[in-house]
């Protein structure tokens, strides 16, 4: 009888134990002037495209575990950022595909975080760009560090809230850090582009 009734508690943890995907979609950058007349291809590698950010959050419920899918947000955001920046931009077919390219970019996320206080996600971005285009060659980090959190719909909504809060945190990052990366390439790359 004991032996069933201790069944009977761990099957109940077990269930109310639960895992929840999180897919944030960055919005999408309004075009910032003239795009450079570079032909740009970018590489995201399989394993970063896969990237998922595992955590659990106290007031989300210590016994949920939360999948923020961050690697298909830079599969989305990174390209559709490169289009405001280049005249022409492809996928590449490796990290160093830089055939009918002036330019080659590959992406990666260094870093990703919520703080589970006030639920403001971070994000750094590391971003190499080679090419034919001379001195242009740059290897640097760019953080996302927006000062808008989603506590209020954490703490409030609990376990409910919890994927919209997470799913507009790790947005807002995302939404951060894309045009800081798309004003250095365009510092570092208008000197260097062809005149039209």
């Amino acid at each position: 009888m004991r032996f069933t009734k201790q069944l009977a508690v761990a099957a109940i943890a077990l269930a109310a134990a639960c895992t929840h995907q999180v897919r944030p979609v960055p919005h999408l950058l309004a075009d910032s002037g003239d795009r450079l007349p570079l032909r740009a291809k970018y590489y995201l590698a399989p394993t970063e495209r896969a990237r998922v950010h595992s955590d659990t959050y106290f007031a989300l419920g210590k016994a949920h575990t939360w999948n923020i899918e961050i690697g298909e947000a830079l599969a989305t955001s990174f390209p559709q950022m490169l289009q405001t920046v280049f005249t022409s931009v492809a996928a590449a077919s490796g990290p160093d595909d830089v055939q009918d390219a002036d330019v080659l970019l590959v992406p990666a996320i260094s870093k990703f975080d919520v703080t589970g206080g006030d639920f403001t996600s971070t994000i750094e971005i590391r971003v190499r760009l080679a090419g034919s285009v001379p001195q242009a060659a740059i290897e640097e980090a760019f953080l996302g560090t927006p000062n808008e959190g989603k506590a209020g719909t954490a703490w409030w909504g609990g376990v409910f809230g919890g994927e919209g809060a997470l799913r507009q945190s790790a947005e807002f990052a995302f939404d951060d850090v894309m045009p800081k990366i798309r004003a250095r390439l365009k510092d570092v790359l208008a000197r260097q582009s062809p005149r039209t």
